[in-house]
Parts: structure tokens; C-alpha cells; sequence
């Protein structure tokens, strides 16, 4: 096989647009064995390709033909051929015509074996016009052949090392990626069980663009604060340091529910990786936005919002985010961060399959099909990322854990801090003798899993630092464990003198927190954009790398440091 080239070197001051992405890289002939290659490496070069390169600024290549600069941006056409090693290519060809902008430039005929011919000057009729080298009819068997065998093999081999992945293909992604926005929507308490069970024609119509995961697997334990500080820092929690929704820090005192971004003891939320990496970002209500040391940590929001009570209803936030979609693409935020409360507080309340809940869910995908909406309205649509997640699943429960009622019915000097279905001791006297004691009598009941500090099960993730108690009580569904004081005011009096276990109703009929994998606790996630396969269905995605594959898309570096990794499987 011999690979036939035109390359065009450009130098231009403003960017051209030559297609949907920009300057173009064609791979054309399905039956090459070269672009077969590329194909079968996940490059997804369809009959015809786009890639986009943008070179560093000024490099300088010298080869047989004199010095060639390239600046800016760099027009690829390549025409991969299977011929004869001996046979002589003599054809005329037209760098292909794009998008109505007359870009005409001829090759004309080449010599005897000729690869290469660039024309002196292209005309781009709506964007000025700007001059390339004069690199024209360049014999393969000339003098220029060492110079041309260079060039080439710099090129072909960018694009086939590293499994396939070459430089001009990564730039192309990279450029293409600079020119997204991303939107990223969180809805409160979203198991799949409710696109199962209730109408939810936005998300059906999110599946259809892009990608959808049947099961979206949330961090343990599996409430809201770390959850949703998982899916922004990418961050395990033992790494982040939201270990739940509430939990004792030796120096600060009780974490209950903050969104104060100097409870994290690592990693970077979404908003703090990608403005330290110059990607201006508005965050409406999200984990971390504000830190009551630096203030506003994203340079975009509204202003007021550091805790939950802050917040508007669902409605007042849909209008806050489409304000920011329907900006100028120049003046957009690149990254829009949105929290909804969603259909978290009728599970809850009602349970999975009341009416009321039902309605919460399809007032939440009513705000799917409002975004997408309005997503599809702006001039580059298709270049805004839209991913719909949540932050844990829903699972119904029948009993109380009244564990404050049984710590002391037991005589067990601990503190519990409670949230959801797991519950932290702290001792304050830790000795051997006391925590053995301890678990004797609380392995007792059936309605609860004791794990100490030093030997939880690997997929646990939240570390065994000063945050997590001595002792963690993990409830077997369907119980559940709450602190006394996020009782009704009614009941509470039972944490002193009621029974060890209560019946659920008097305070919730669904909840979640129980360890990842638990039928139920996962959540749901949809993704679409160009960056994304259009109908791809995922079994499951894991929280954790939402963050890194958000920031992928966009270009961008994730946090510092990082757990999660860039989900392939989502992408084209």
C-alpha cells in the first residue's frame, strides 16, 4: 500500500470554520487498510472523518523544501490508496470544497510517484484569507524524497503510536473539546426504578442522543453531601473527607449537611479544577461553590445560595440554568454546575410508587425536556453536553434502629451521629477492652451489620481516618438508622424511653444510604452531546468518574488528585 497526501500548513489570525468542528482531517476509502487500522483502534473515522488539529503556537519544522512554519492551524486531507509497490500515481485532484466557503485549491497533476502538492494561496470567502507554503509538486523519487519520507513518517507516526492514539487525533479532540459547553444537572434522590415505573419521556428522549446507564453506582453510604461531593471531586470519600451527612471532626466539631467547601481534607470539586485550569464556571446550588474562607469558589451563580434553605423550588432553578444556556456561546459559562431537590422528599415521604411521587418525577423530567429544549434552540446545540444524574437511589424501609435508645439500654459509652442508614460510635475511651465489649452486645441485633474502623469492606471507601467513629453500624434493609433529632418532633421522645426498634411510618417510608450494590440504592444517569454515543445503554457507570469524564470532554485536566477515571464507553 502507498499512502497518497495533501496537506495544506495555514496561517491564519482568526480560526476559520470549515465544518461542524472546524479544520478538517478526511480519511477516506473504506477499504484502506491504513484507516481500517484507525477504525479498529476506537478512532471512529466514519467514510469521511473530522479531526481537528491545532499545533503549538510557532513551531518550526525544516525538511528538503526549506523552512516550513506552522502556525495556528494545520488542514489535513488524506487519501489512503492500495496500489502496486511499483505503480505510478498520476492523478489530479481538488481539496474538497466545505460548507459553501469556497475553499477552492487546486493540486493539479502530479509527477511520476508524487504525494504532496499544496496550493499558494486559498481564498475563505467568509472568514478572509490567509497564505500556506509553497510546497508544490514534490516528486517522490526527487530530491525532496529523504525530506518527504520524513514528513510522512512524523505524521503516520504520531497517528499509530500509542495504541493508535497519535497526537494529531488527541489535538483534533482537544480543539473540538474547547469549543463545549457542559451541563451538569444533579436531581436528588432518582432511582431507576422511577423510569421503570412512571412516564418520563425526557429521558427517554436524553437515551435516544446519547448514553444511558441502567444503574448508576453512588458512593457508600449512599446519602446526598457525599455522594454529590463523589460526583464533583471524583474523589473517593475517605479522600474528599464528606464521609456522610453528618459526622464528628475532632477539631471542628459536627459536619451536618454543609456545603461549605473547607470540609473537604482533598481533591477539587468540578468548578475548582476547571477555573484553576482558566474555564470560567457557574455553579447554581452546587457541593463546595462557597467556602466560608475564600468565598465564592466559582466565578458564576446566584449569589446567596450556601445552604439548602437557600435554595428556590425546581422551577425557580430550571429558570436560573436555561438563563445561562441562552448566553452567547462567547460569553457562556464552559461548565454549568445545577443541584435540584427533585423527587428525593416524596420518596421519602410517600414512598416509591405513591402518587405523589409520581408526580415528582415527571415534574423533574419536564425540566429534562425543558433543557433539552432549550439546549437545541442555541446555534451550537450540539456542542453543549447535557448529563442528568443523581446523587443516590431510593429503597423502601419498614423499621427504625432507635439507636440512641439502644446505646443506652446497653450501657455502651459512645456518641452515634446517624444519617440515613449507617451510623458512626465515637468512644471517649477507644481502649481494646470497651470497643469488644461494645460489639458483643451490638452484634446482638439482626437489624444491623458492626464493622470497627480498621476492618470495613474494601468498596466502603471512606478511610479509617479521625471522621469515620470506632465502631460503624451499616443497616440491613429494611432498616434504617436516624438520628433522633430528624424525627418528627412528636415521636422523639421515644429515643429516651421507646422500644429498640420503631416502625417506619412515623417517620419515613423510603430511604437510602446502604452499601453500593444494594438493589434499589443505585441512581439513574443520561449524557448526550457530540462527544457522546448517541443510543449507547451502559449496565453500569460508577459515580466516581463522573468528574474525570466531564472535564475530558471539555479539554481539561481532572482534580488533584483523583479516583475516578474517563468512562471510554460513554464517548463516540
Amino acid at each position: 500500500m502507498r499512502v497518497t497526501m495533501w496537506i495544506v500548513f495555514a496561517h491564519t489570525q482568526e480560526r476559520p470554520r470549515l465544518g461542524p468542528r472546524g479544520s478538517l482531517f478526511f480519511l477516506e476509502n473504506g477499504k484502506s487498510a491504513a484507516k481500517n487500522f484507525l477504525v479498529g483502534m476506537g478512532h471512529g473515522v466514519s467514510p469521511v472523518g473530522e479531526k481537528v488539529y491545532q499545533p503549538p503556537r510557532d513551531p518550526g519544522l525544516r525538511n528538503g523544501w526549506g523552512a516550513l512554519r506552522l502556525k495556528t492551524y494545520v488542514y489535513i486531507e488524506a487519501r489512503l490508496r492500495r496500489l502496486r509497490p511499483t505503480a505510478r500515481a498520476r492523478k489530479a485532484s481538488t481539496i474538497r470544497c466545505v460548507r459553501k466557503s469556497r475553499l477552492v485549491s487546486h493540486c493539479g497533476r502530479l509527477g511520476a510517484g508524487g504525494v504532496m502538492c499544496v496550493e499558494r494561496k486559498v481564498r475563505f470567502e467568509e472568514r478572509g484569507s490567509f497564505s500556506v507554503s509553497d510546497l508544490s509538486r514534490t516528486s517522490l523519487w526527487g530530491p525532496g524524497f529523504p525530506a518527504l519520507l520524513l514528513v510522512l513518517g512524523f505524521w503516520l507516526s504520531l497517528v499509530f503510536l500509542a495504541g493508535g492514539v497519535g497526537f494529531p487525533l488527541a489535538a483534533s479532540a482537544q480543539s473540538a473539546a474547547q469549543e463545549r459547553t457542559f451541563v451538569v444537572v444533579v436531581f436528588d434522590g432518582f432511582p431507576p426504578a422511577y423510569v421503570d415505573g412512571f412516564p418520563t419521556p425526557g429521558l427517554d428522549r436524553m437515551a435516544k442522543q446519547g448514553v444511558s446507564a441502567r444503574a448508576m453506582d453512588p458512593a457508600f453510604p449512599t446519602v446526598s453531601l457525599s455522594g454529590g461531593v463523589t460526583l464533583s471531586t471524583g474523589c473517593w470519600p475517605e479522600n474528599h473527607g464528606v464521609i456522610s451527612n453528618l459526622f464528628m471532626d475532632p477539631e471542628r466539631g459536627l459536619y451536618d449537611h454543609s456545603s461549605d467547601a473547607d470540609w473537604l481534607i482533598g481533591c477539587e470539586h468540578l468548578h475548582q479544577a476547571a477555573e484553576r485550569q482558566g474555564v470560567p464556571t457557574a455553579a447554581l446550588g452546587w457541593y463546595g461553590r462557597y467556602s466560608a474562607t475564600r468565598g465564592a469558589l466559582a466565578s458564576q451563580g446566584p449569589p446567596g445560595e450556601k445552604n439548602f434553605f437557600d435554595f428556590p423550588d425546581d422551577a425557580g432553578r430550571l429558570g436560573q440554568l436555561v438563563d445561562f444556556i441562552e448566553q452567547p456561546p462567547e460569553s457562556r459559562p464552559r461548565l454549568i454546575l445545577a443541584y435540584f431537590k427533585g423527587p428525593d422528599k416524596a420518596g421519602h415521604t410517600y414512598g416509591l410508587e405513591a402518587d405523589e411521587t409520581r408526580q415528582a418525577v415527571m415534574e423533574a423530567d419536564a425540566i429534562v425536556v425543558a433543557l433539552l429544549d432549550a439546549i437545541e434552540a442555541q446555534p451550537d446545540g450540539a456542542q453543549i453536553q447535557l448529563l442528568v444524574t443523581t446523587d443516590h437511589g431510593m429503597k423502601p424501609v419498614e423499621e427504625l434502629v432507635n439507636i440512641q435508645r439502644i446505646l443506652r439500654r446497653q450501657e455502651i459509652p459512645a456518641r452515634a451521629v446517624s444519617a440515613g442508614t449507617s451510623s458512626f460510635l465515637y468512644f471517649d475511651d477507644p481502649s481494646e477492652a470497651v470497643l469488644s465489649e461494645a460489639v458483643r452486645k451490638l452484634s446482638a441485633y439482626d437489624a444491623f451489620e458492626v464493622v470497627r474502623r480498621d476492618a470495613q469492606p474494601e468498596d466502603w471507601h471512606i478511610g479509617t481516618g479521625p471522621r469515620v467513629g470506632e465502631l460503624i453500624l451499616s443497616a440491613r434493609p429494611p432498616y434504617f438508622i436516624e438520628d433522633a433529632e430528624a424525627w418528627p418532633v412528636w415521636v422523639r421522645w421515644l429515643a429516651y424511653v421507646g422500644p429498640d426498634l420503631l416502625p417506619s411510618g412515623a417517620v419515613l417510608s423510603a430511604t437510602h444510604g446502604y452499601p453500593t450494590g444494594t438493589p434499589g440504592i443505585e441512581g439513574i444517569l443520561y449524557v448526550r452531546g457530540d462527544a457522546f454515543a448517541p443510543g449507547r445503554e451502559i449496565d453500569r457507570v460508577r459515580a466516581v468518574d463522573v468528574h474525570p469524564t466531564v472535564l475530558h470532554v471539555l479539554g481539561l485536566e481532572p482534580g488533584k488528585p483523583v479516583d475516578g477515571v474517563v468512562d471510554s464507553r460513554w464517548l463516540r
